[in-house]
This record gives C-alpha cells, structure tokens and sequence, in this order.
C-alpha cells in the first residue's frame, strides 16, 4: 500500500473542524476522518506551500499523531537526523509533516501494518516531496536515501533498521 502524493494535483481547500478539540479517546475517534483528510491534504501540497493553512493543518495532524491511540509512529534518528539539522526550512519543516502524515494514514488505513510497511509509505511520500525541489535543494541524506529507492534497497535498509 503506498499513500499517493501528487504534485500536480489541484489545490483542494483545507477543510478543519472548527473548535476541535483532543482531550479524551473519543476525541480521536470523533475527528478520525478529519485527521485523515487532512493528511491527504498536506501530502498533496506543493513542498513551497508554507502559508496559514499549511500551519494550521500540521497543529491539527500533530495533535492527533501525537494523540491518537490508532497511530503509533517512531521518529528515529537514523531516520531523520540527516532532515532536521538541514539549515533549509523546505528540507528540515516541509518535508517532515508529509513523511508522518503517509505513516499516519498508513496506520489508520492498516491498523495491523508492520512497522517497515509504515516507514516505507513515510519515506515514498518524503522522496516525491523532496524530488519537487531537488533541483535547488539538496540533501545529503535525502540524496542516499533516493539512490537506495532508485535501486530497490531502501525496504531492505528500513527492514535491516527497524530491527536494530
């Protein structure tokens, strides 16, 4: 299963739940599908997008990932050091959010999928991402990871990391 990101994809509007709030289980289940749009939603932007309704869209996905008792995703720093020290926002902020809301709906979508699975839908999301504007924003760590997915090895390397 992977999450779909497409680049092209017309600007549908961000549509948020007004006054939501997470304060008990059945908060999550309350706006489940509000959370899952708009995850589709923030994977469908362009990575340039970095306006009021990008911000509000990554509050509300981080208060239900970090919440929610139907996602449990493990931000390694194998994973994602490489990411977050980048100096380039576009790199270190915009990227992250697409990355944890693929394992998001991945998990949501398939509650019994491995963690190598969710890691992996993360990863195909972060790379379509990040090939919209490699050309004028490279990654050292982006740029491996690319060439383990060019070549077919990058399940093979999260399988070898998830077991570590």
């Amino acid at each position: 299963m992977l999450i779909a990101c497409t680049a092209q994809a017309q600007q549908a509007p961000l549509d948020l739940p007004a006054n939501y709030q997470f304060k008990t289980i059945e908060d999550y289940q309350v706006y489940r599908q509000d959370a899952y749009n708009a995850m589709q939603w923030m994977i469908e932007q362009p990575l340039s997008t970095s306006d009021k309704e990008w911000e509000l869209a990554s509050a509300f996905i981080m208060q239900y990932v970090q919440g929610s008792p139907d996602v449990s995703i493990m931000l390694k720093d194998i994973y994602l050091e490489g990411i977050l020290k980048d100096k380039d926002p576009l790199i270190s902020k915009n990227l992250i959010i697409p990355y944890i809301s693929a394992m998001a709906m991945t998990q949501l979508k398939f509650p019994k999928a491995d963690a190598i699975m969710v890691q992996n839908n993360g990863f195909q999301v972060m790379l379509r991402a990040y090939e919209s504007i490699r050309k004028n924003h490279k990654n050292k760590f982006m740029e491996k990871i690319r060439r383990l997915n060019r070549k077919g090895d990058l399940y093979l390397w999260l399988k070898e990391h998830e077991q570590a």
